[in-house]
């Protein structure tokens, strides 16, 4: 643990290159300082999120003296198992909430509150299903509900993570082409929920070795992956047919030698087989007394039952392409209705009346085996004309479609619960150099879809399970309670992939108009270090100041963990922040210094003892030292050499 005493922060001094830029900005550079002015009401810091405890976790940040705390409900331990993200909030008496909001109350503090990390989308344990979705639905309902009672008569801010999965895309900057190149990727398989990994195809030197998107790359694979589907449909409607036609006209060929029929007419023989099978498939009973009429000699009958044994055997491959036909068939049908494809919708239904009386008619006869299979084979030219469905579908993407079913559906119940009180839903960019939906475009798709489809919700009848809002009012509520949680220290970290501090800066250009709330965090740009806004390489000052051109009023948490962990300080750092971002000392009187003035206004080695010498030493072991143990250099008694203690000349 390193004690804040003998742990020396670094000083300023007036030979530095960017003194005279800092100063153009009306403070000096203090501990960290960005040249960049925020008020002190602005800058928050987050309760300890390792204690259940957060009353006290919240008591012990306001007794700093900041005046705005992010309440937290998330675990940075992890867990093990399901449900681990949501041990913390869950181990929170509800009493706490209350207490919290009264201690609001009573110093006039702000609160903001960091949900769980909740897997919006619901994907869980290696695969989707909408039953998961719905968990994380009521997860997150949950947090934004406890959240409401920090503020019942305002909006507080919620962060949710966009989610807690690794990279779906592997990306790099690529300098001789100028432009991001994706090599791999995860898609997911929408038949089964199974997500699989996918390969960037090599350049096609036959086509002139143009290298294609990912979005191209993916729609060529549904493309012939569609097409070996038809292909595989069409062969086992073929095979089922074939083998059907092939084992009649044997057995027919055999019905004369058994002398089945009194004529040797091939067209009666094969009218005696059809008929038992129809029989021998509906009707048992009635099969046995056909069975006594048309083969009354012992070796006839046995024919009879081998052959309908032999011709069942081919419908089986008919039984499997005709359930692969309703398969693919669905799929058709289903991209179809979404994309709104009115000339595919029509040959797909007529296909369908046609086909279901000729499923009708073999359900009663099954003796109609061959015709049966005649249609199948005529389903695979249908779905050949219509759009073939997208099978795999980026993972991103996927991710985005669900995540924005959840945060919606919880936006309009937190809305129709709590009015114009409802929380502000702040979805924030996990690090950049780990996690899926970390960039600004990912997170702006998200947004833009969330509040799409609050709009749609918002604005249907309530009869139909909506809000009956206008159009306008809905768009105006989207709008206020669905944003961005900008992570500046998260965005940092994809440097590590070749990215540059002007990558950072246009990323946070694109997300600007969305945010609702930013943790101003520091690192060097390889990975997410929380350390205090200067400490590292971060374009801090750039992105605050494009957010301010947004959303001036918005909250500035200094999400600081390793200053905890790694660095073991014991309070969070309130005046090193307010030093870094230019704060006033006294914000409402007319002139106040700034905290960058006067915080560690001795740290240089010639204005003062300064940290790393504190003054108590001095008065414990005098001021030359000369009362220090022997064993820590002091001087040895009887006027001997402390390193030879031969007695000095």
């Amino acid at each position: 643990m390193v004690d804040s005493e003998i742990f020396y922060s670094g000083g300023h001094y007036g030979f530095d290159s960017d003194f005279e830029i800092e100063q153009a900005y009306g403070v000096s550079s203090g501990y960290g300082a960005i040249g960049y002015q925020v008020p002190a009401g602005q800058i928050g810091f987050p309760s300890d999120p390792r204690t259940a405890n957060q009353l006290d976790a919240v008591s012990k940040r306001l007794s700093t003296g900041a005046k705005v705390i992010e309440v937290s409900g998330v675990n940075i331990s992890g867990g093990e198992g399901e449900g681990a993200h949501m041990s913390l909030l869950n181990a929170i008496p509800k009493n706490q909430f209350d207490e919290i909001r009264r201690l609001k109350e009573l110093t006039g503090a702000e609160l903001t509150f960091h949900g769980p990390l909740v897997e919006l989308s619901g994907f869980r344990g290696g695969s989707w299903e909408e039953v998961d979705r719905l968990r994380s639905e009521r997860e997150m309902l949950r947090a934004v509900e406890e959240g409401q009672r920090l503020n019942p008569k305002g909006n507080t801010p919620i962060v949710f993570h966009t989610t807690n999965l690794p990279h779906m895309e592997e990306k790099h900057w690529d300098k001789k082409a100028k432009k991001e190149i994706t090599t791999e990727a995860i898609v997911i398989n929408k038949a089964t929920g199974v997500p699989e990994r996918f390969r960037m195809p090599k350049p096609d030197y036959f086509k002139g070795a143009k290298v294609i998107e990912l979005n191209q790359a993916i729609e060529e694979r549904n493309k012939q992956v569609w097409d070996q589907s038809l292909s595989r449909l069409s062969f086992g409607a073929f095979q089922a047919q074939r083998i059907i036609e092939e084992e009649l006209n044997q057995l027919v060929g055999e019905s004369k030698r058994v002398k089945l029929a009194e004529t040797e007419k091939e067209e009666e023989n094969k009218k005696i087989l059809l008929d038992y099978y129809k029989k021998y498939v509906t009707n048992p009973a009635e099969a046995e007394d056909y069975l006594e009429k048309v083969a009354p000699k012992d070796y006839q009958k046995k024919f009879l039952q081998d052959a309908a044994k032999i011709i069942s055997h081919g419908e089986t491959y008919l039984k499997g392409s005709y359930q692969e036909l309703k398969e693919l068939y669905n799929q058709a049908y289903a991209v179809a209705k979404e994309i709104d494809d009115k000339e595919s919708l029509n040959k797909l239904d007529e296909y369908r009346k046609r086909i279901a009386q000729k499923v009708e008619m073999y359900e009663k006869d099954p003796s109609l085996v061959r015709e049966f299979a005649e249609e199948i084979t005529n389903g695979v030219s249908v779905l050949r004309k219509v759009h073939n469905p997208e099978i795999y579908e980026p993972m991103n993407n996927f991710l985005i479609d669900k995540s924005s079913e959840t945060i919606s559906n919880v936006a309009i119940k937190s809305f129709d619960k709590f009015k114009n009180n409802a929380p502000i839903i702040a979805l924030e960019n996990p690090p950049a150099d780990r996690y899926a939906l970390s960039r600004a475009e990912d997170i702006r798709n998200l947004i833009e879809n969330s509040r799409k489809k609050f709009i749609e919700k918002a604005t249907a009848p309530k009869d139909k399970g909506g809000l009956g809002l206008s159009k306008s009012e809905a768009d105006f509520q989207a709008k206020k309670l669905i944003g961005a949680t900008w992570d500046t220290g998260h965005i940092n970290a994809m440097q590590a992939y070749g990215y540059t501090k002007e990558d950072v800066i246009k990323e946070a250009k694109k997300i600007a108009p969305y945010v609702k709330h930013v943790h101003v965090v520091d690192n060097f740009g390889l990975t997410d270090t929380e350390l205090p806004v200067g400490m590292g390489t971060a374009p801090i000052k750039e992105q605050l100041e494009i957010f301010d051109k947004y959303n001036k009023q918005a909250k500035k948490i200094m999400e600081t963990g390793d200053w905890y962990t790694r660095l073991g300080m014991r309070s969070p750092p309130v005046s090193q922040s307010f030093s870094a971002l230019g704060s006033q000392i006294y914000p409402s009187a007319a002139v106040s210094p700034y905290w960058s003035q006067v915080f560690s206004s001795y740290g240089s080695y010639f204005s003062g003892l300064g940290p790393i010498n504190p003054e108590q030493h001095h008065n414990m072991y005098g001021a030359g030292f000369a009362n220090l143990p022997v064993e820590l250099g002091g001087q040895v008694a009887g006027g001997r050499s402390r390193v030879s203690g031969n007695a000095m000349e």
